[in-house]
C-alpha cells in the first residue's frame, strides 16, 4: 500500500506584504508613508480576527533592521503566531515575485498587499528597482503549483485585499474576470470599514520612516572629478545592462552616441559616460515601460 496523502495545514492568521518605492523627495516620502497607513487602516479586523495594531507594535518594539542587498533593496521579515509580515523597500522584480509567491502559497486565511510606490499611468505597472510588475505578472503567480495547491484545497476560504493605484488592468472588474477569482476572494481597494488610527500603527509607520531616504539627482548621479579622460580613436561599442531595458554607447573619433537609457533610476551608463567630455546624440529605440529612465 502506498503512503497516505499528506495533510495540509489548517488556515489561520494573516499575511501582510508591503511594497515600498524609493522616494525622490521628502514630500514623496510622506505620501508613501500615508499610503501605507491607509492600507493598514483598511484592515477588516472583525472578519480577519487578527489585532493588527498589537501585531505591528511587536515589530516596532523589536525594531528589526532587515536584510539589505545590492542596489539598496531591503527586505524586512517578521512572523508571530497570528501574522506574517514582509516589507520590501525599493525591491527588485525577482524579490517581489518570490515574496508574492510565498504569500499566496501560505496557509493563512487572509492576505493583505499594500503597494506604496511609483505606478506607470498607461499600464498601471508597479515601478520597481530594475523593472516593472504588471497585473499580468500578478495574475501569473496564481498559476504556480504551490499556490494552486493551497487555493484549490481551501476553495473560497481565502481572502486577498490589494491596495494600489487603480489604473489600466488593475481594476476590480478585471480581477473578477480572472480564473483565480473562482478559487479565492480577491478585492482591489475594498471600500470596507476598517479600524481607527492607533498609536501602535503610527509607531510602525515611524519605524519604516527611517528606511526611506530621498536622494537628489546629484547624489544619485555624482559628477566625475576628471571630465573628458575617455576618448575613442576606433569604432567602439559598450553595452550596459539596465534591468529590463539595456543601454549602449557608440563612440568613434569625435562622435559619441548614447542608445537608450536603461530602466533603473541609477542610470546604468552613468559611471562610464560621466567621464566623456560630451554626448553628441541620444537615440531612443522605443518608448515603453522597459525602456524608461525615470
Amino acid at each position: 500500500m502506498g503512503d497516505p496523502p499528506a495533510q495540509l495545514s489548517p488556515l489561520s492568521g494573516a499575511y501582510l506584504l508591503i511594497v515600498v518605492g524609493e522616494p525622490f523627495s521628502e514630500e514623496h516620502k510622506q505620501l508613501i508613508l500615508q499610503k501605507i497607513q491607509q492600507g493598514l487602516l483598511s484592515w477588516a479586523e472583525d472578519d480577519i480576527h487578527v489585532d493588527i495594531s498589537r501585531e505591528l507594535q511587536s515589530i516596532a518594539d523589536c525594531n528589526p533592521p532587515g536584510e539589505e542587498t545590492r542596489g539598496g533593496e531591503r527586505l524586512i521579515q517578521f512572523a508571530t503566531e497570528h501574522l506574517v509580515t514582509e516589507v520590501l523597500i525599493h525591491p527588485q522584480v525577482n524579490t517581489l515575485q518570490q515574496c508574492m509567491k510565498n504569500m499566496l502559497g501560505s496557509f493563512t486565511k487572509h492576505r493583505h498587499i499594500i503597494h506604496a510606490g511609483y505606478t506607470f499611468a498607461g499600464q498601471g505597472s508597479w515601478i520597481l528597482q530594475d523593472g516593472t510588475f504588471s497585473f499580468g505578472e500578478f495574475a501569473s503567480v496564481f498559476d504556480e503549483y504551490d499556490v494552486q495547491r493551497v487555493l484549490r484545497s481551501y476553495e473560497n476560504s481565502i481572502s486577498i485585499h490589494v491596495h494600489c493605484c487603480e489604473r489600466a488592468e488593475w481594476t476590480q472588474d478585471n480581477i473578477s474576470k480572472q480564473q483565480f477569482s473562482k478559487l479565492c476572494q480577491v478585492f482591489l481597494n475594498p471600500s470596507i470599514t476598517g479600524i481607527k488610527e492607533t498609536e501602535q500603527i503610527n509607531n510602525f509607520v515611524q519605524y519604516l520612516d527611517k528606511f526611506l531616504h530621498p536622494q537628489s539627482i546629484q547624489e544619485r548621479l555624482p559628477p566625475s572629478d576628471v571630465v573628458g579622460n575617455i576618448r575613442f580613436s576606433h569604432p567602439t561599442l559598450y553595452v550596459f545592462p539596465g534591468g529590463q531595458g539595456d543601454s549602449a554607447l557608440f563612440g568613434i573619433n569625435g562622435f559619441n552616441m548614447l542608445i537608450d537609457g536603461g530602466f533603473s533610476r541609477k542610470a546604468c551608463f552613468w559611471d562610464f559616460t560621466r567621464h566623456l567630455d560630451r554626448l553628441d546624440a541620444i537615440l531612443i529605440t522605443r518608448l515603453n515601460d522597459e525602456n524608461t529612465q525615470e
